[in-house]
């Protein structure tokens, strides 16, 4: 079976007959998520964009795989609850409270650079024709 999803070269290869996302909580546990993520931090980190800069400074690394972490979890508690209800729930997050703006910012272009990506689909519907056999 071929993969999931493969990002190269500013393009994505989604494979939903191997993998399909039918909740926002699949989304955000998807290797392909993951993945996306990871490349934009690493274009950020290079390019030290604002957003970069925001994101080290506000989780404290420069590691994007301890980045990519939090950043994951953030989301998760974002879908479900608002950035007050978390901080009360965990005051790691309390670093964003004041940076509300800043952090929608982030969404944002991590957004557009979803946008830019090419993105191909692959469904399979199971048969396969042996030719030649």
């Amino acid at each position: 079976m071929y993969k999931a999803f493969s990002l190269s070269n500013n393009k994505a290869m989604i494979n939903f007959s191997s993998y399909y996302c039918d909740s926002y909580e699949k989304v955000l546990d998807s290797e392909g998520f993951e993945k996306v993520l990871s490349t934009y931090l690493s274009k950020s980190k290079n390019s030290n964009t604002k957003v970069y800069r925001f994101l080290s400074s506000k989780l404290y690394t420069d590691d994007l795989a301890i980045m990519n972490k939090e950043i994951i979890s953030l989301f998760k508690l974002l879908s479900i609850l608002n950035l007050d209800e978390i901080i009360k729930i965990n005051e790691k997050y309390c670093v964003f409270s004041n940076s509300k703006e800043e952090l929608i910012d982030f969404v944002e272009d991590l957004y557009r650079y979803w946008r830019k990506i090419e993105r191909y689909t692959l469904i399979f519907n199971g048969s396969i024709i042996n030719v030649g056999a």
